[in-house]
């Protein structure tokens, strides 16, 4: 008997023209109600679960990098020439990086990457790097002057 008095609710339930799920302002009629809450309830439910799918990952494993490491030598070199003319902001903008670099290696390895060198050295250093392998980009440079100074392998 009381799944009866269930179905009978049910069905007064729906005949009031409001659906207490969706809106209680939003009317509906009859088998209607049945199909718009079942309908908005797949949505937000599919909606829900994409969601908190961990995004795909990328079938490269490369990592990737930003900002000024990404240039070539040849680039670095000429904002070099510019800052010897009187220029300095683009060769500024590679101390930044490479200040924000190496920084960044110290403090996830525990150690000063550059020992008893300055930022000065590293920058002479990616320089001398550059000259000699203008194909490679500043990150090749900024990681040569790090393993060299650091003996990392």
């Amino acid at each position: 008997m009381a799944a009866a008095q269930r179905r009978q609710r049910r069905r007064v339930a729906s005949r009031g023209r409001v659906c207490r799920r969706c809106e209680p302002r939003w009317p509906h009629s009859g088998s209607g109600l049945r199909r718009r809450c079942a309908g908005l309830a797949a949505s937000l439910t599919i909606t829900l679960i994409w969601g908190l799918l961990p995004p795909g990952t990328p079938q490269a494993a490369e990592p990737t990098l930003w900002g000024y490491g990404v240039r070539g030598c040849e680039a670095y070199l000429a904002a070099a020439t510019a800052a010897q003319r009187g220029s300095p902001t683009e060769l500024a903008r590679y101390e930044d990086w490479l200040a924000g670099f190496i920084s960044a290696l110290s403090l996830v390895l525990g150690e000063d990457v550059l020992r008893d060198t300055d930022l000065s050295a590293a920058m002479r250093g990616t320089r001398s790097y550059c000259r000699d392998n203008r194909d490679q980009d500043f990150f090749n440079a900024a990681m040569d002057v790090v393993q060299s100074t650091a003996r990392l392998p």
